[in-house]
């Protein structure tokens, strides 16, 4: 067994005084009482209590002198987790030197989300590659182990209590490609200490209306190259200070719910300047991986632009890298060309293209073609590298992408990325931006079924489903839109329902001539303009009705054994009171049998 230490970043008191505004006062008695049980159960294993889905750190001190301590082929903190449904997960611990932003110390940590409420346990080695197997080494030893109980937070409780479910409950880590259409790249992302960057991500959001931010690694990161973007990395290049900041930058937009599409630079003339497939590539993507990897709707990609290329054999050895050191297997996607050049990525679960004024059969031909989501970027550096900045032409790329099927849109600014010093005057129409967002983000617009129909419109680009929506995109006439008229003729034939019609102008998001109506034939429409509009074909909805609730009463199990003891059911009831909702309370006495079960 090596030598090394523990601490925790975490203790039990912190956790409840942090949370106590978030759970009842029920719920934290009864959790304490749990947690003293199992302790003397178990007297040598301490029970740390986590909330479901949320990251969670603890630190561990291995005093022995390393050569790097950032490469895991030298030393690894392997720690494995069991949930309570006994499956198994694997994390690799990462150096963050004396754990407080210093790079240099004994410090190591392992960061992990748990997916499943109840009891977790976990055993953790160190792994010193520099022993052969032959010495004396023994893969059944362990050098400690400890356990958590993860609860469901606040609003997990809620939603349980109102369904009037009880008992465990798992869910997946949630995927960044699904109802998040709308990336923004970012250059200045490790300055968190900068006040201006809660307001930049706050107009990405809100006023830009994305869905998620996407960031290049490049030399930021580490420690040789902080003067500049394009160098290559020094021996100890790993910065903990700067990766200290991105934990900051990753909590900030966990906080707004925005995703992060993470790009890195890869072999080739441009930064970092690697070899490819080196040993400092297989440090950086293995720190990269264990650190960003727990943080939600996260995502990977080898690095994308109009002008970078990577070789196949690059983009292969990168896609199946992240694949196996990913444990929990984040969107991952790879290339090696620029514009919609295929590449067979067996390990890759998206595809990312990228070109300059593509026109819409180019990106369907792509999407099309392709047995992943795609997610299409233009980041426009080139164009406005020659003086253009074509406004209609990103609201058509917008649109094209989303019509053809694909899965989401990263867009830059006239500097390749958003800045701090000059974001609210970087992308003009900013409007338009938030209209395509909002449109396909709305809860009740579920696209996930819905096909190309070009077949059933005359003009426009139509994406939808028979009986339900057709949504037609009609661009501007120019040198990207095919000539229209002023009707467009749409196919109905196949739907039996009346059907309600509306005009959006992608531009600002106004609604117009809206109408009801007949379909089991070819219908007619006037086009109000020679604008953009996006055409809105569907059946009305009918209002959704939800069950008035002025108090909810109901009991959370937590069921698991402890080693060596009968098995132990703790209840968590909760209590939530809707006094704002002007509907008959829960009687006393239905209020007891609730309590009493």
């Amino acid at each position: 067994m090596l030598s090394g230490g523990i601490r925790s970043t975490k203790s039990i008191m912190t956790w409840l005084d942090q949370h106590k505004q978030r759970l009842s006062a029920a719920t934290g008695c009864v959790l304490a009482l749990l947690l003293l049980m199992y302790s003397a159960a178990t007297p040598a294993v301490r029970v740390i209590p986590v909330f479901q889905g949320e990251v969670w750190d603890r630190d561990f001190d291995y005093t022995l002198p390393l050569a790097n301590p950032f490469d895991t082929a030298e030393l690894a903190l392997r720690v494995t987790f069991i949930s309570p449904s006994k499956t198994e997960k694997v994390i690799t611990g990462f150096h963050v030197g004396d754990g407080v932003g210093g790079q240099s110390g004994i410090v190591w940590r392992t960061r992990f989300v748990p997916e499943e409420a109840g009891l977790w346990t976990y055993t953790y080695k160190w792994v010193d590659a520099t022993i052969l197997e032959s010495d004396d080494t023994n893969d059944e030893t362990v050098d400690g182990e400890g356990a958590l109980f993860v609860v469901l937070g606040y609003e997990a409780q809620l939603e349980k209590l109102q369904a009037g479910e009880s008992g465990s409950t798992t869910t997946g880590l949630a995927d960044p490609l699904i109802h998040v259409p709308f990336y923004v790249a970012l250059e200045d992302y490790l300055k968190v200490d900068d006040p201006r960057m809660g307001v930049l991500l706050d107009y990405v959001k809100d006023r830009l209306g994305a869905n998620g931010v996407a960031i290049i690694l490049k030399n930021r990161v580490w420690n040789a190259c902080q003067g500049t973007n394009f160098c290559s990395p020094g021996f100890d290049f790993l910065d903990v200070a700067n990766w200290d900041r991105l934990d900051l930058f990753m909590k900030m937009l966990e906080e707004r719910d925005l995703a992060v599409n993470i790009m890195f630079y890869g072999n080739g003339d441009e930064a970092p300047g690697f070899e490819g497939e080196s040993a400092t590539e297989t440090i950086l993507l293995q720190y990269a991986v264990s650190r960003l990897s727990p943080y939600k709707r996260v995502s990977f990609d080898s690095g994308i632009n109009i002008l970078e290329y990577r070789d196949s054999e690059w983009s292969k050895f990168f896609a199946d890298r992240i694949s196996d050191l990913d444990p929990n297997d984040r969107p991952l996607s790879s290339r090696q060309s620029a514009g919609f050049t295929p590449f067979a990525c067996t390990s890759c679960t998206y595809d990312s293209l990228g070109d300059k004024n593509p026109d819409f059969d180019t990106i369907l031909t792509a999407i099309s073609g392709s047995s992943n989501p795609i997610f299409y970027t233009d980041r426009w550096r080139v164009g406005f590298t020659d003086g253009l900045f074509d406004v209609g032409g990103i609201r058509q790329s917008m649109w094209y992408t989303y019509v053809a099927g694909g899965a989401g849109f990263i867009l830059g600014g006239r500097n390749g990325a958003l800045r701090l010093d000059d974001f609210e005057n970087d992308l003009k129409s900013t409007e338009q931006y938030k209209v395509f967002s909002d449109f396909w983000g709305d809860e009740d617009r579920d696209a996930s079924t819905y096909t190309t129909c070009n077949d059933k419109v005359d003009v426009g680009r139509c994406f939808g489903e028979n009986d339900r929506e057709y949504v037609i995109y009609l661009e501007q006439e120019g040198a990207l839109a095919a000539v229209r008229g002023d009707e467009i003729r749409v196919d109905l034939s196949d739907w039996t329902l009346t059907a309600d019609v509306s005009w959006i102008d992608p531009k600002t998001g106004d609604v117009s001539n809206e109408s009801m109506i007949t379909v089991g034939d070819v219908v007619t429409l006037t086009v109000p303009g020679n604008e953009d509009w996006v055409l809105v074909i569907n059946i009305p909805q009918l209002p959704e009705l939800k069950t008035a609730i002025s108090r909810v009463v109901g009991v959370l199990n937590y069921n698991f054994s402890a080693p060596g003891s009968s098995p132990i059911i703790p209840r968590v009831i909760g209590v939530i009171d809707y006094s704002n909702i002007s509907t008959p309370e829960v009687s006393a006495d239905s209020t007891e049998v609730a309590s009493d079960q």
